[in-house]
């Protein structure tokens, strides 16, 4: 069995610490340490054994990958945020379960042979939301997570101000009554045609 000899020294608080992952241990092997403070002009001498057993599991699990889309919605319509799990090796991973934090509400979804997952969230207001999405990971795969932003769009608020006729034309104005910028529109008007009986008086 290899030794391997390590000399530390203490913080300001009297604490020594050694990081094993650096050490390149095997995982689930026992190991005994031994500690030795030869001491000084002010402090006793210590020695000591302590037996330990080193698991690393973190080291037999393997990476994931999450990517994320969050197209603009205008208010009124529905998210369309679809997320995308890969292990390193670019292998979709299905029925794994994801989790989206948005406007302080949590939702769950499985994701499919693809390894995708889309969340279709209704009822936003106006403005941006910072999306969390996240893979808790399980006994093969490591967890990872992604941050996103979802915008929504108010919509213009369009209204037919004046109709007015001119032979078999129409020129129809419409007013945006609030705030947003209306973009380039196709409209689609149904007018209804009376027919009138004229009686001429002689």
């Amino acid at each position: 069995m290899d030794i391997i000899k390590i000399n530390i020294k203490t913080n300001n608080q009297g604490k020594a610490e050694i990081k094993l992952s650096e050490l390149k241990l095997s995982s689930n092997s026992k190991y005994t340490l031994h500690y030795n403070f030869a001491g000084s002009d002010y402090y006793n001498s210590r020695v000591g054994v302590l037996n330990f057993t080193y698991s690393n599991s973190l080291n037999n699990k393997i990476k994931t990958i999450l990517t994320a889309k969050s197209p603009t919605i205008i208010k009124g319509k529905k998210t369309l945020i679809s997320v995308t799990l890969k292990n390193s090796n670019g292998k979709f991973l299905a029925n794994k379960k994801i989790k989206l934090v948005i406007n302080k509400k949590t939702y769950t979804k499985l994701t499919n042979s693809k390894g995708q997952a889309i969340f279709k969230i209704s009822n936003l207001k106006s403005g941006k939301y910072n999306l969390k999405l996240f893979y808790e990971g399980d006994k093969t795969y490591l967890s990872s997570k992604i941050y996103k932003t979802q915008t929504v769009k108010n919509i213009a608020d369009l209204a037919i101000s004046k109709i007015k006729r001119y032979g078999n034309s129409y020129k129809i104005l419409i007013k945006n009554q609030g705030s947003v910028s209306s973009k380039k529109l196709r409209l689609k008007f149904s007018i209804k045609l009376e027919k009138k009986l004229i009686s001429v008086l002689q």
